[in-house]
């Protein structure tokens, strides 16, 4: 007599593990397209009257391949001012408005894991790989076969300007399919959001 419970043994595991497999992978494709077609909208951050705040300079398309890109914005704002924005995770959807919300399990530095949940699409897990206080910290979110790379870093700074750089990049086995699917895009997402974050930084609510 066949047990209702047992498991269907017509149905090879390796066959089910494979649609688990397309399952997760379906699903973190979803919620990848879903994060872009949200970051390439247009952000903007609010001032003090609810109004939308623009930086002044014009976006442009990131430098370098679509697997290794950067972008680098000089703003008016104090390097603490863009620090302190980078360091509350919590704040990062105010400049990237392609997030619903962002989270972490203490503050940034190396080994510190956190979730970035977009817009719509499940939440993802990223982890500091490096940090160096008051300079610069990279974060990496894993991909089928691969993971994406993100450096912010200030380049340069003195008393009446500063410069700052995020560099993207695509890793592992399959990078060379992120970087071909998604790259492009990604590419063209990333000026507006960090002049987002300059407008944002130059402004009374950067500091708060």
């Amino acid at each position: 007599m066949s047990d209702a419970h047992s498991i269907d043994k017509s149905i090879p595991y390796s066959r089910m593990t494979e649609a688990h497999s397309l399952e997760t992978t379906l699903k973190f494709l979803a919620f990848v397209f879903a994060l872009l077609l949200a970051g390439c909208a247009t952000n903007s951050a609010i001032d003090d009257q609810g109004e939308a705040v623009k930086s002044t300079e014009k976006p442009q398309i990131a430098h370098g391949s679509k697997r290794s890109f950067h972008y680098t914005v000089e703003t008016t704002a104090s390097p603490d001012r863009i620090w302190q924005l980078w360091m509350a995770v919590d704040r990062w959807n105010e400049w990237d408005r392609g997030l619903k919300k962002a989270t972490a399990s203490d503050a940034l530095a190396t080994g510190v894991s956190g979730i970035i949940t977009p817009l719509s699409g499940p939440a993802s897990d990223f982890i500091v790989t490096e940090f160096e206080q008051g300079h610069s910290y990279i974060f990496e979110t894993k991909l089928p076969l691969g993971r994406l790379v993100v450096e912010r870093r200030l380049v340069a700074v003195n008393e009446y300007r500063t410069e700052f750089r995020h560099d993207v990049r695509f890793r592992g086995t399959l990078g060379w399919f992120w970087a071909a699917t998604l790259g492009g895009d990604f590419m063209e997402a990333l000026p507006p959001t960090m002049h987002d974050l300059a407008a944002l930084a130059e402004s009374r609510d950067g500091g708060r």
